[in-house]
């Protein structure tokens, strides 16, 4: 092996269930469960005894051997095995199945180690002992060292995972082994490099929490500790100490919980049926007939039927890693039984290093598509290329359409999506060498190939843009994190020292900073301002660098404007990247210069700043409640009050809830609503309206811990301008099941919207329409259903959900001022709530298409494409819509706790005094008057607009009747200036109203 290889030994023993679970084997209802437990295990034995038997008269190398106990289930080890193993193995003790995968030490392979790295395993981690030995190359040593603790690290951030119920996180177990013991045979040289990797790597928390020591090694003073295995490769079996290890391995084992885990006994039928299958994926009505062939359901007259159990089956035995199995539309019907194979092997033809690796299928990709591959070597990927990579893989171009749709998944590769109207310099940005109209492409990033560049390289990505802010993004586990926290800030020799940043995390950033900008911009991500070091990106209107520093553990963002929000953006990318590679030990946090980190034009001086940087987390609760931050050493580096706030102003940003809103988005948590969701939040943060930044409200960047959450949303609703709600099938799918007994906050939401509709306190809404999704674009090249025609609406309950209506009276009366329900509105089933929502002229998401005609077009793309279009649509919907409503004030009425001092005072003409009272009150009729008389002309414009003749009637004569209530006001006020005339009045201090 290669140094910095990992052997993984991924193990389950799984036992049959004696119904103390809740399940029982499904014979057990024709008789005795130990008889048919019995039965089964019999035949299985025999079953398996018969095939060993045939495959080693016949001369195989590979064996399988295995017996089943009453009561237990047997399962299978595949090795290289002679007869004495043979029958090691036949005995009646229930075997380990053990699964051997080795992991390519190359660094173009690790992009994929982390789909495969579990907590159920045993890990070995095998190194070349001349190379820590007393006369090896120093620089040599520094890089197995290196090599090792990264691996380490890897292994331990991958596999924590907390035991159920105990909350105490665990780890993977470790064993290292040290190899070519034939050419280091001194037991003097193997006690120094225990020694020298116990001083070298011993006190980090990943050695602690999975490193396991070899207590029988041969030491120079005889038998003694060793920190590794030393093997003899050539020996084999024959050297004592591969005994040693095979013991080992099989010790940690049994140590395991998982190991003795029971499981019904039909899972066990269904687990040896698909391990002897020589397929490498079936479809799921296959999988879901085999474990009907094994008994499944457990329990027929159970809710739980064949289905259900499937999928808790499938998804179990992807934990094991047995399968691979997601259950989300584009993948639902593809089960992978030989994980390492269908998708490692694919993967590794596209991402490896393509000046060693020159397989056959590269030469003639490279020969056929001359120019299509040098792209690749940009770490553009056409989608014709794959043609050639994948041949001898892909029979079946929908199995190529999944494979590709995982490593889209994985982040493996990034649909690169050109929006159709996007011009620039006059003409239409080509989508990849040659004159092909970029309309006709397929292409992907592939953020693992991307070529190392210049500092050079990197001025020129920038070009004069100039850094006005500047922190970075430090990476630790739990215990690193907890420490920085705790002094409220880190410096970058110690993120250096306690940190860990994994090299494919710095890629998979960048995929997601790509399709952050496409989502936002419409336009994919230049070529040129991508390198494996760093990234340039625009995130709607605000641009920033990412460099990646593996060596300090930490990532520098330069912001090109004087805004700080798209930090916070990119901080949950990154922790939406340690998320999804199950890197649950790991954290990342923002951390801020000593300086402020504001020196305009100075990027030089942070390329490897040496000073304290606070903690942007703690630094803006510190602010909020008034503490001291040690900003830099010593007494008087403790900074508070206005020279924290001074000094940090850029990155203290308008946070938590506000009196007032331009826009209340109101969607539901999961999947696409999300995405389009935050996505529109995000631009709308960019835009000015009236003059100033938009106020919009997002539950999770507004909401505040520990507050009563249904009445913070009710109140940013009630003191909004303009509400946009996400109607969609994923926010009406729980509404389908809605008893009246039960609170939903989608429709809670929903129901206030119309009392304050038709209260008036809110100006507008302007719904998502959102259909139902579909798995290819239809004729019209959309991405999802007609709203209207889908039946969605029609499905909907007609019953009143009183429990909402309730909810939604209680929330009403605590408002400032109260609102009173109306008597209509109060009635309305959950089906007219939405139909009501639904007759706003909104955002219709089935008018956007996704894939424009594109050729070749993958689903990736399509809903890439679909989702940017629909997000900017939105964006520009709202902004048009605030645009013409009048400028957002705060009503008087609304402050009714405010004190004196904070109640604002009528302006003062020249050498005038205060209004009177009274003349207060009737310049508020005026200009309420005045208010009304505007909205219902209006109206009238609207209702002309949509056809509507009665419509506009009623409105004329709301307009007249108000005009003629506005004459009245300015009647009135005339009276009230004449009777002023004849004196001056007093000028008052204050003005209650």
């Amino acid at each position: 092996m290669e140094k910095g290889d990992a052997l993984q030994l991924d193990s389950a023993q799984l036992r049959a269930g004696d119904g103390s679970s809740g399940w029982t084997p499904y014979e057990a209802k024709h008789g005795a469960r130990e008889e048919a437990q019995a039965r089964f295990a019999q035949r299985k034995r025999a079953e398996r005894k018969q095939e060993l038997t045939r495959r080693h008269s016949g001369g195989e190398e590979e064996a399988e051997a295995g017996s089943q106990a009453p009561g237990n289930a047997a399962g299978a080890v595949r090795w290289k095995l002679d007869v004495e193993i043979v029958k090691e193995y036949t005995d009646d003790e229930p075997p380990l199945i053990l699964t051997v995968w080795d992991f390519g030490g190359q660094e173009g392979f690790k992009n994929t180690h982390h789909l495969f790295l579990s907590r159920f395993g045993v890990y070995l981690l095998v190194f070349d002992m001349t190379l820590l030995m007393s006369g090896a190359d120093p620089e040599k040593r520094r890089e197995a060292l290196e090599e090792l603790d990264f691996w380490l690290k890897s292994v331990y951030v991958h596999t924590s995972a907390s035991t159920l119920g105990s909350g105490k996180w665990t780890n993977a177990p470790v064993l290292l082994v040290g190899t070519h013991k034939d050419a280091c045979l001194d037991p003097a040289e193997h006690e120094a490099i225990s020694n020298l990797l116990y001083e070298k790597l011993g006190q980090t928390r990943a050695w602690i929490a999975t490193v396991r020591k070899f207590g029988e090694g041969t030491v120079s003073t005889g038998t003694g500790l060793l920190w590794f295995f030393p093997v003899d490769n050539i020996l084999g079996r024959q050297d004592p100490v591969i005994g040693n290890l095979m013991a080992a391995v099989e010790e940690l084992l049994s140590q395991e919980d998982y190991i003795n885990r029971e499981v019904p006994l039909g899972w066990l039928a269904t687990y040896d049926e698909l391990r002897r299958s020589t397929q490498t994926t079936m479809s799921w009505e296959e999988f879901r007939a085999v474990g009907a062939r094994n008994g499944l359901p457990t329990k027929p007259d159970s809710e739980v039927g064949l289905d259900e159990e499937m999928q808790l089956l499938a998804r179990y035995f992807t934990g094991l890693g047995f399968i691979m199995y997601h259950p989300e539309p584009a993948l639902a019907d593809l089960v992978i039984l030989n994980p390492p194979q269908f998708l490692a092997k694919p993967a590794s033809m596209v991402i490896c290093d393509h000046r060693i690796h020159c397989l056959p299928q590269h030469e003639k990709a490279k020969r056929e598509e001359p120019v299509l591959w040098k792209v690749l070597l940009q770490a553009v990927l056409d989608h014709r290329l794959l043609a050639y990579l994948w041949a001898d893989i892909v029979s079946e171009p929908d199995m190529g359409r999944k494979l590709e749709t995982l490593m889209v998944k994985f982040g493996l590769l990034v649909p690169l999506v050109e929006d159709d109207s996007v011009e620039r310099g006059g003409r239409r940005r080509s989508g990849a060498p040659g004159d092909e109209d970029s309309s006709t492409l397929v292409r992907y990033l592939v953020p693992a190939l991307l070529p190392e560049k210049t500092e050079a390289d990197a001025r020129a990505a920038v070009g004069s843009r100039t850094a006005e802010l500047t922190c970075y993004l430090v990476f630790g586990d739990r215990a690193a994190m907890g420490e920085w926290q705790r002094q409220q800030y880190v410096t970058l020799e110690a993120a250096a020292e306690e940190g860990f940043l994994p090299g494919i995390v710095f890629p998979r950033l960048q995929a997601k900073l790509s399709k952050q900008m496409q989502l936002m911009t419409g336009h994919a991500v230049e070529a040129a301002a991508l390198s494996k070091g760093w990234g340039v990106f625009s995130l709607g209107k605000h641009e920033l660098a990412v460099t990646n520093m593996p060596g300090q553990c930490a990532v520098r963002l330069d912001v090109f404007v004087r805004s700080s929000a798209v930090v916070d953006k990119v901080q949950e990318l990154a922790e939406q990247v340690l998320r999804e590679m199950m890197m649950l030990e790991l954290r990342c946090a923002v951390a801020v210069p000593s300086d402020g980190g504001q020196l305009a034009g100075e990027a030089s001086k942070y390329s490897g700043f040496r000073g304290r940087m606070v903690l942007l987390k703690g630094l803006r609760e510190a602010v909020e409640l008034g503490r001291a931050v040690p900003v830099e050493a010593g007494v008087s580096g403790r900074l508070d009050g206005e020279a924290l706030r001074g000094r940090f102003k850029l990155w203290l940003r308008d946070s938590g809830m506000l009196d007032w809103y331009d826009v209340f988005l109101s969607y539901r948590w999961g999947g696409l609503d999300s995405e389009i969701t935050e996505g529109v939040f995000t631009l709308l943060s960019q835009e000015i309206v009236h003059g100033r930044a938009v106020r919009a409200f997002l539950d999770k960047e507004r909401l505040e811990t520990g507050s009563n959450f249904q009445m913070a949303f009710a109140n940013a609703l009630a003191n909004s301008t303009v509400a946009v709600p996400v109607v969609s099938h994923h926010a009406l799918a729980k509404m389908q099941s809605l008893d009246a007994g039960q609170e939903d906050n989608v429709l809670l939401e929903w129901v206030l919207l119309q009392h304050l509709l038709d209260s008036r306190r809110i100006s507008k809404c302007l719904p998502i329409l959102i259909g139902t999704p579909l798995d290819q674009p239809n004729a019209n090249g959309a991405m999802v259903g007609n709203f209207f025609a889908d039946g969605r609406l029609a499905s909907l309950p007609t019953l009143v959900c009183s429990a909402v209506l309730a909810l939604a009276a209680t929330v009403l009366s605590r408002l400032e001022p109260p609102v009173q329900p109306s008597r209509a509105l109060a009635q309305l089933s959950v089906r007219e709530t939405v139909e009501q929502i639904a007759k706003h002229l909104g955002v219709t998401a089935w008018d956007i298409k996704g894939s424009h005609g594109r050729s070749a077009s993958t689903r990736d793309h399509d809903l890439e494409a679909f989702k940017g279009r629909l997000v900017r649509r939105a964006a520009a919907e709202i902004m048009d819509c605030l645009q013409r409503v009048a400028p957002h004030r705060p009503q008087p009425a609304r402050l009714a706790a405010a004190t004196i001092e904070d109640r604002p005072v009528p302006e003062l003409a020249a050498g005038g005094s205060l209004p009177s009272h009274a003349e207060l009150l009737v310049q508020l009729e005026l200009a309420k008057a005045h208010a009304e008389a505007e909205k219902a002309k209006a109206e009238v414009e609207r209702a002309k607009a949509d056809g509507e003749r009665a419509k506009a009637e009623t409105a004329k004569a709301e307009a007249e009747r108000a005009q003629a209530e506005a004459a009245k006001a300015e009647a009135e006020a005339a009276k009230v200036q004449a009777e002023r005339g004849a004196g001056s009045a007093k000028a008052r201090t204050c003005v209650l109203l």
